[in-house]
Order: C-alpha cells, then structure tokens, then sequence
C-alpha cells in the first residue's frame, strides 16, 4: 500500500457536503415553502386529486445525475412539474381509492427530525429513547387489542413486511422442515390480501397449498366452513397451517368474524394471524368494538398506522401475542454489536425483525399522537364511519345506481345499471373515466361476482361531509352526460 501524506488528503474539496446554519437555514426556508405551497393549493383545490400528463412524469428524466450542483430553485421547480403534478393527490380530500390514510403533517415533521438527527432506532444503547418511544407505541396498540403482557412487535414499512414476518414466525415456531411445505395448507378468503401470497413465496412457502375458504353474503369468513376444510385436509394427511382473517379487507371492507375463527384455529392448532392493516385502529371507535371480539385470540396481528392513524406511508406494525417467539425467530448474535444487543429486557428492534439498519419510524407517529391526544384521532375516525354511511344512503338513492352490501367500515361499491351486463361494464368503465378525468376525486373500479362497480373509500382525514356532497354532485353529473350521450337511463 502506498504512503499517504498530507498533499494527497488536503488538496481534495471535502467540505461540500457539509453545511452552516445560514446554509440549512436558506435550504430549509425553501422546501417549507414549497411544501406549504402544494398543501395550500390542494386544500383551496387549486390542485386536483388526480391528473396525469402526456409524458405521464418522463420529464424527471431530463434530470440526470450529474458531476455538478444544481440549484434547489430549480430542483424543487422540476419536482413540482414532473413529480407532483402527475398521478393522485396523497394530500387531497377527493382521494378516495384503495385505503387512503392521508398523511398528517406532524409526522412528516416527525420524519424530519428522525432523519436529521440520524438516531439509530435497531439497538438499545444506541438510542435507548428511540427503542423506548417504540416500545411504547407497540405496547400501547396491544393494549387496544387487549394483548396481555408477554406480547412483542416491530413497527416495520407496512403490511406486506408485516405480514412476511408474522409467517415466517409461524413457520419458525412450528419448527417445520423443508419436507413438510408441500403439505402446508392456509386458510383465506377470496377477499384476503395478496401480501398474503407474497409474504408466503418470499418466506420459501410457495409450495403451500391456498385454501379459499367460503364467505357469507357480506363477504366474510364462514368460520363452519373453516372447520369443515381443516378436517378434510387433516384427513387427507394435509398439514392445517395457518389462517388469516380479515378485519377490513381493501377489496369491500369485509371484517371476518373473529371470535369464530379463533375457536377453530384453538381446535386445530392452526397459526391464527388477523390482517388488521386497514382496519385495526377503528377499535378506537366504540360503535366498532364488536367488530373486534376475539383479536385477543390471535398469535399475531397486522396493523398499519398509515391508514388509520392517517400517517404518511411507511409505517406498519407486527404485533405477536407470545412475544418469545418473536424473538425466538429473529435473534442472531453478532459479533460487531455491544453485548446488550442480545438484552431481552431492552427489546430492541433488531431482535424483533429481519432488519438491522431501519428507518426510526416510530416519531412519525408519536408526534401526532402526543400533539393532537387519541381523542383527536376517535373522532376523526367515527366522523368516517359515518360518512360511509351518509354516502351509501345517498348513493342508494341515486336513480339506477345499484349498490353494494352496506359498508362494514368504509369502503362502498356501486355501479349504474343501463340495462345488459354488456351495456353496463362499457357504462360504467366510461363513468369511471369521466371521473378521473375531472381530476376532482381519485377511485378505482372492482369487479365483484364478475360485475364492474366503482369503489370508494372515504377515510382520508381531510375528507369531510362536503367532500361527500361534492363526489356526488360530480357524479350525477357525470351519470346525466353519458346517460344523454348514448341513450341510457330514462
């Protein structure tokens, strides 16, 4: 190796990274700007909830990464043309597709301080405050659920890794072996989740046999016809695995009838998971309670702050009754890491989850709930259980709008009926198309019992009752154009 001497250190220019306070300050003060900017034309409307230009965004890539600076004037301007000027408002109250949580601003300055200050939330004598502040957070969404104590949790980017973990504990504490995969069998609905699937391949368990178990009228578990199907495959020297009940489902909003499912899965000591991702903290709601009977029973839940907390995206939380298998599955000594990473007392992250180097998520969601207090956020959510419903009634009243099982939380299906089912799908698609492109509300279409419906999910925190009466305003207007424009609907 050659010597290195001073000539060869100092004449490189190593301070450009770096920056003073006048320096931050500027840069701060401008993207504030910007970002205040873009959330005061979406509140006024000035920006749509959906739009989608020609180049549909390409022209970020006329802005390569370079050898040279450039100025944050000038970058925030290509930001705001080419990245936020295409695809759906996150901010806007007319997002009303999938599960929109909404993206509260106090956890973006949650965000702001956890990456600026740069604490490292995986290990305890790291940052004993962030592994405490997680902690916390986890024990105290337990306790919504009334997990006793034993339990553990990872607050993790959302449901998919949360449900990739919640499987691979399963498989790690059932001590299954390679030879028996082929045999598994997991019990969902049609309506579950495909992070289900998708936690199963990443987890090796591709070769698990997918048990669709029949559903009732609303589209829920049928916990007799569970019981029916474990017994078969047991039967037929099957292996009964694990099953994943649902308390919202993001196709209809479907809640599965828990307490049921948790008697078969006691019975046949299956691996009982509940997908709680989208509709877990309505348990903050007392009209929703008995929606929840039974979610003490499972082994793990899947819940996701940034829908129901209405958080940015990114954070989602694995919760696991008997905590020691938490760690049981992801407890590895490493040599470089202080000794008291293996402390079961400081529970940190790193024994709790695949991740080592993570995100400190958690002050994205302890900000709000410490600024704005719990009430703030029951509110908000019995505000939109009832506007599900106001818009359901109103939908039903709509001439020719047929819609879909009352909502069980928040999601309405519907669609017109002009006469064939040919007539209606080519409707229908256009009726959805007539709606984005207005730009004033974001939804997507699903097909249920091989019929086209719109669906709308009204959750978003700033979507308020004039949200509601706007969509259906635009909506019958839209349903009067394409009526006169080919003859349907008298």
């Amino acid at each position: 190796m050659a010597q290195i001497g001073d000539e060869e250190i100092n004449h490189l220019d190593v301070n450009k990274l770096d920056s003073n306070t006048a320096e931050r300050y500027d840069l701060d003060r401008k993207v504030m700007a910007f970002v205040e900017s873009h959330l005061k034309d979406t509140e006024e409307r000035r920006k749509p909830a959906y739009r989608m230009t020609k180049d549909e965004g390409a022209g970020i890539l006329e802005h390569p990464i370079g050898e040279t600076p450039k100025n944050i004037d000038m970058l925030l301007s290509v930001l705001d043309k080419h990245l936020l000027g295409n695809g759906f408002n996150q901010n806007h109250d007319g997002h009303m597709a999938y599960i929109p949580g909404g993206s509260i601003y106090a956890a973006a300055l949650g965000d702001y301080i956890a990456a600026a200050t740069d604490r490292f939330a995986a290990v305890f004598s790291h940052c004993p405050g962030a592994v405490r502040m997680e902690n916390m957070l986890i024990s105290w969404v337990a306790s919504l659920f009334g997990y006793p104590e034993g339990h553990a949790g990872n607050i993790a980017s959302g449901a998919s890794t949360s449900m990739l973990m919640a499987l691979v504990v399963a498989r790690h504490s059932k001590r299954l072996k390679s030879r028996d995969f082929e045999r598994l069998v997991v019990y969902v609905t049609d309506m579950c989740h495909i992070c289900v699937q998708a936690g199963l391949n990443t987890a090796g368990l591709f070769e698990a046999i997918i048990r669709k178990v029949p559903m009732d009228e609303d589209f829920r578990m049928n916990a007799d016809e569970l019981r029916r199907l474990v017994m078969k495959d047991k039967q037929a020297g099957l292996l009964p695995f694990v099953v994943v009940a649902s308390l919202g489902t993001t196709a209809v909003g479907a809640v599965d009838p828990i307490d049921d499912i948790a008697d078969v899965a006691e019975e046949h000591d299956l691996w009982f998971c509940v997908d709680a991702a989208y509709g877990g903290f309505f348990v903050l709601v007392d009209e929703c309670k008995p929606l929840f009977k039974g979610i003490e029973r499972a082994d793990a839940i899947v819940v996701d702050p940034h829908k129901g907390l209405f958080l940015p995206k990114g954070i989602g939380m694995l919760l696991v009754k008997d905590g020691q298998k938490l760690r049981d599955c992801f407890t590895v000594f490493i040599s470089y890491l202080p000794g008291d990473s293996l402390n079961m007392e400081a529970n940190s992250p790193i024994n709790l989850s695949f991740e080592n180097t993570k995100h400190f998520r958690g002050l994205r969601m302890w900000l709000p709930l410490q600024l704005y207090g719990v009430q703030a956020f029951r509110d908000s959510l019995e505000e939109k259980i009832f506007l599900s419903r106001y818009l359901y009634q109103k939908l039903s009243e709509i001439p020719n709008v047929v819609t879909g099982r009352p909502p069980q939380l928040t999601v309405i299906t519907f669609y017109c009926d002009v006469g064939t089912d040919e007539e209606n799908e080519i409707f229908n698609t256009n009726l959805l198309t007539e709606i984005l492109n207005d730009g004033s509300f974001y939804l997507t279409s699903i097909r249920i019992q091989g019929k086209l419906c719109l669906r709308v999910c009204p959750i978003h925190n700033r979507s308020h009752k004039d949200s509601i009466d706007r969509f259906l305003m635009i909506l019958q207007e839209k349903i009067g154009k394409l009526a006169a424009q080919n003859n349907h609907i008298n």
